[in-house]
């Protein structure tokens, strides 16, 4: 069996290995899409809220209510924190998926030069021994018809 067919299966497994990191590459960078818009609509709503605010203390507020609007306040940028960090977190893991992949790629595409130049030679070597039987049968028919 010629060597670049014993290795077409390393070849199809290294392949299928790059594309699974492909997709998890693409859903980690969905997740982290999606962990930075949830940041977003998070600061957003704090700048409505404190807009509101500003309104309502235009007109006066009570004092209850400015403590209540105060621990408000704190609970939205505890959360903007905390999904700040969870952000760093996905973005830490799509890097790691994004550095496998890389490898995974690498090591497909290398696989395939190795695989075409595999086959290069055993192309040129079959032509050599296809020649080289063309002319052993030349000269042996040479040699009858001389016989």
């Amino acid at each position: 069996m010629k060597r670049s067919t014993r290795l077409a299966p390393v070849l199809k497994v290294a392949d299928l290995e790059a594309k699974k990191a492909a997709r998890a590459v693409a859903f980690m960078h969905q997740r982290l899409e999606a962990e930075q818009q949830k940041l977003q609509q998070l600061q957003q709503y704090q700048r409505e809220y404190h807009n509101k605010m500003v309104q309502d203390g235009r007109t006066g507020i009570s004092v209850s209510r400015l403590q209540m609007v105060s621990r408000f306040s704190s609970s939205i940028e505890q959360a903007m924190v905390q999904q700040g960090q969870q952000i760093e977190t996905v973005r830490q893991q799509y890097e790691d998926v994004r550095s496998q992949w890389r490898e995974r790629d690498l090591r497909h595409r290398q696989l395939e030069k190795m695989l075409e130049r595999i086959r290069r030679v055993e192309t040129g070597q079959q032509q050599r021994q296809e020649q080289r039987n063309h002319d052993e049968y030349a000269r042996r028919g040479v040699r009858k018809i001389w016989d």
